[in-house]
């Protein structure tokens, strides 16, 4: 009997509201019920616990909470787009699913058998578009204030705004403990495919996926040593985190109370598709490319030629069948090592650092709170203090075609990630770059220099394939302007028959207490240094 497709059982013990999970695979779990409205429950993933215990011990960071507000235009039908909702709800065990801490030996997640999908409605239209602004502003930071109670189902909720009489607002929210953007972009299209069949007066009837209970059964049948074997060799003699420059910005509140925001740089449409047909040519994949990019940019800024950075990888195992129609959390972020050698071929070097990200796959499903114990870095210290994504679901799902019914238009994401700077390539017809960062660490001016830099590496290797990493150019051309002209006019007119250090006697004498020599704590003026 395969163990994944194997039905959960439950068996009452001893203790009065005891339960024990008994799922081929996985361990006997004892676990305190109120209630029998239960369909299963089982372990949390590594990443899970992770989240669970930061949004525990940081309960009003906003950690780990996503937010979307989407605009549809049309004659949308309110009654289709509820019952749409809750039928993805009741579709997905996930959606379904609380979690408990307390009493147990270790954290499960329950799933009900049933749960209600939280869609409210409100009216904006007599509002006009700078006051719609700011009550959607206001409304996502009430909605982050008031957070999510992880101890009940359902942790997701949606608001639906009418602006006007063809244009709505559908703000929704969930906690990242129970899905990643593949997932959220599968929930996304099954409500608006229902939607669309309720339009027509049809039934929409998805194709059934695996639960994501099948995942945690996967993950209990790998090898930890295995993986602390790779992982201790993958990390020797790296006993320090990736240092980055930091020039602290101001606090902006405008941009929310977490502190956080981002700065974008779009690629057009002909240096997008260089760089799509140079890894096609080149037989590198485009993750590969935009992450050696970003590689390239961590060494040029910290000065070192060995750098390592959290890489965010999707963590859907292929052994698993039908594992891309899953709903849940299955991403995991991991720490990359990037060996950049000046004098190395480019291309010859993102051939080996395609290699190592393949052989890296094969552990993806390390929890990194153990690679951590593992590797040579204190514990005291992060891992790493940047991450990189590569955000591929939004080719495989583009939004503007989820819904014959509606128009989908203008799309904001509001996410904070638990490290300063995330580094985040989207592709498409223009690639886009973002990168997110916390604003009392970093000010927009450095961020938006870093973009021109990612940028120009990026090109300069598609450019420039047979070119060592030391030969590529990474300023752009405004910062080479200012550092050759701009900044180098230091031509000045002076007595020509003079001797230096007589006119250096005229200083001293005409500004004698002026600083002349500055060495840490000491001062030299300049009546002293004559």
């Amino acid at each position: 009997m395969d163990p994944v497709a194997s039905p959960v059982t439950l068996t009452t013990i001893a203790r009065p509201r005891l339960q024990v999970l008994d799922t081929p695979g996985l361990p006997l779990i004892p676990v305190p019920m109120q209630n029998q409205d239960v369909e299963s429950f089982y372990p949390l993933s590594p990443l899970q616990q992770g989240l669970l215990f930061h949004s525990l011990s940081e309960p009003d960071s906003g950690m780990y909470f996503n937010q979307t507000a989407m605009e549809l235009r049309g004659d949308l039908n309110e009654d289709a787009l509820r019952a749409a909702w809750q039928q993805a709800v009741d579709e997905h065990p996930i959606l379904r699913t609380f979690f408990v801490w307390e009493g147990v030996e270790s954290p499960v997640q329950v799933v009900r058998k049933k749960a209600q999908m939280s869609l409210v409605v409100v009216d904006w239209s007599d509002r006009d578009e700078t006051q719609q602004a700011t009550a959607l502003d206001a409304l996502r930071r009430e909605d982050l204030h008031k957070g999510f109670d992880l101890s009940k189902a359902p942790l997701v909720r949606a608001t639906l705004i009418q602006r006007s009489t063809d244009t709505w607002c559908l703000f929704w929210s969930f906690h990242h403990i129970l899905m990643d953007g593949w997932s959220m972009f599968r929930v996304l299209d099954q409500v608006f495919g229902a939607y669309d069949a309720l339009c027509r007066g049809e039934t929409y009837s998805p194709e059934p996926s695996r639960p994501y209970r099948d995942h945690i059964v996967w993950l209990n049948q790998q090898s930890l040593p295995a993986a602390e074997t790779f992982w201790t060799r993958n990390l020797a003699g790296f006993s320090a985190p990736t240092a980055l420059i930091s020039e602290p910005g101001e606090l902006q509140k405008d941009h929310g109370e977490d502190g956080f925001t981002a700065e974008v740089l779009h690629l057009d449409g002909a240096a997008s598709a260089a760089l799509q047909e140079f890894a096609a040519k080149q037989h590198i994949t485009l993750n590969t490319l935009l992450q050696g990019a970003w590689a390239l940019v961590l060494s040029r800024y910290s000065g070192e030629e060995d750098v390592l950075f959290g890489a965010v990888v999707s963590g859907r195992p292929a052994a698993l069948e039908g594992v891309e129609a899953v709903v849940g959390l299955f991403i995991n972020t991991l720490p990359m090592r990037v060996h950049a050698p000046q004098s190395e071929q480019v291309l010859t070097w993102l051939q080996r650092v395609q290699a190592e990200q393949a052989e890296l796959r094969e552990y993806d499903y390390s929890p990194l709170v153990e690679i951590q114990g593992w590797s040579e870095v204190p514990r005291k210290d992060s891992l790493f203090r940047s991450i990189f994504l590569f955000e591929n679901y939004k080719k495989d799902a583009p939004l503007e075609q989820l819904c014959q019914s509606l128009e989908i238009g203008e799309v904001q994401w509001f996410e904070r990630h638990n490290f300063p700077l995330a580094a985040v390539a989207i592709p498409g017809k223009e690639f886009m770059l973002r990168i997110i960062y916390q604003t009392d660490m970093y000010s927009s001016q450095t961020i938006a220099r870093m973009l021109g830099h990612w940028k120009n590496l990026l090109e300069g290797m598609v450019a420039h394939p047979d070119r060592t990493l030391g030969e590529l150019a990474m300023v752009t051309e405004t910062e080479r302007q200012q550092l050759l002209v701009d900044w180098n006019q230091t031509a000045s007119e002076y007595p020509r028959e003079a001797c230096v250090h007589h006119l250096f006697e005229e200083h001293a004498a005409l500004n004698p207490d002026a600083v002349a020599l500055v060495l840490g704590d000491e001062r030299l003026s300049y009546g002293e240094l004559n």
